[in-house]
């Protein structure tokens, strides 16, 4: 390919590369000697406007299990390639059902970034790699089958560890519940708990753009490659706790830099991790999809939006925690719904919204 050089410091996902062992100044040399081996190249116009390049090219260089996605710039009037960007993508993907809500050019002019609601779960937004070439698709909104997979930038164990709560509503439901049953010492006592049994979490919730935070248990692990660079691990990742969301398993790739000065993860292990989310287009609302969703929403499109949905959309654009605000408490118990977790997911409320469990004295 005829191409011209670019600067160390514009080709961006940095922070991508770091966690595959790549430093910036490392990432343009890699990337220019991959372009002798692409394939899958695909031409279309540039998806937004305000850009230098009216033409784009996207290829890959598969190299094991990693795909590296290659963007190129045509000069109209030499014919000239321009690297404008270059990021990993993975062999392994995982298809959600999603409702997708909105496109925007938070990273540029070249690429896109997609917002999603999934069943019972929080909004979510992830890079969408495929956007360039899938862009009329992307644009069309709604339900959606979407082939997702993760990068981690970091990963820990998850201690689980069990949390005692002494006080708040449903410290007062389960004093009223004895009562009721005529246990008046056993609500009376100073000593009455609940306890979190915190090792069922299983959630992914937004942290910054399409970065997100996860907390789930591992269901299996293997070796993975990615030709030159060092291998690492892909992790399946059960990640959200419905009982009718079982699909929604994410696979996380992992490796040495994100691992830090943990020993590799394995089946059954917990996990927390900040990753980065991705998505390819698989295909809309067939009937099918438009069927399953609604099975699992359990709500036509046509239903009255909840006020406990407008007071979360309210405090996501004002960057606040929904679980503070009196008035989000009591709309989601009048509607009686059991919400995941919100920016802040360890909040009191979350916890005993969400995992309160009656002990013993």
């Amino acid at each position: 390919m005829r191409k011209n050089s670019k600067k160390k410091s514009e080709l961006g996902h940095g922070d991508h590369w770091q966690a595959l062992g790549l430093e910036t100044h490392d990432v343009i040399d890699y990337v220019q000697f991959l372009l002798d081996f692409t394939t899958n190249d695909h031409e279309f116009p540039a998806p937004w406007p305000n850009h230098k390049h009216k033409t784009l090219i996207q290829c890959e260089a598969t190299q094991s299990d990693l795909i590296v996605q290659i963007l190129l710039g045509k000069d109209d009037t030499d014919e000239t390639l321009n690297l404008l960007s270059a990021y990993p993508s993975f062999k392994d993907r995982s298809n959600w059902l999603v409702n997708l809500t909105n496109c925007s050019d938070e990273y540029g002019s070249y690429e896109g970034l997609v917002a999603a609601q999934v069943p019972m779960g929080h909004p979510l937004k992830f890079f969408a790699i495929d956007f360039g070439s899938q862009r009329q698709e992307w644009s069309k909104l709604g339900v959606a089958k979407v082939a997702m997979t993760a990068l981690a930038l970091s990963i820990e164990p998850y201690a689980a560890e069990p949390m005692i709560i002494r006080e708040g509503p449903r410290i007062e439901e389960l004093q009223a519940e004895l009562r009721a049953e005529g246990k008046h010492a056993e609500a009376d006592d100073p000593d009455l708990h609940l306890t979190i049994t915190m090792d069922q979490l299983r959630t992914i919730f937004p942290s910054h753009a399409d970065h997100h935070h996860v907390f789930g248990r591992v269901i299996s692990s293997k070796v993975i490659k990615a030709g030159s660079l060092p291998s690492g691990w892909r992790l399946m990742v059960e990640c959200l706790p419905d009982d009718k969301e079982k699909n929604y398993v994410l696979p996380v790739y992992v490796f040495k830099n994100a691992l830090g000065k943990f020993p590799p993860f394995k089946k059954g292990d917990l996990i927390e991790a900040t990753v980065w989310l991705q998505g390819r287009w698989v295909e809309g609302a067939t009937e099918e999809n438009m069927d399953l969703w609604q099975q699992r929403t359990n709500q036509d499109e046509t239903d009255e939006i909840l006020e406990s949905d407008q007071i979360w959309d309210e405090h996501e654009k004002n960057g606040t925690d929904p679980f503070q605000d009196p008035a989000f408490i009591a709309a989601i118990e009048k509607e009686d719904r059991t919400p995941l977790t919100g920016s802040q997911w360890n909040t009191p409320w979350v916890n005993e919204l969400l995992y309160g469990k009656k002990s013993g004295n």
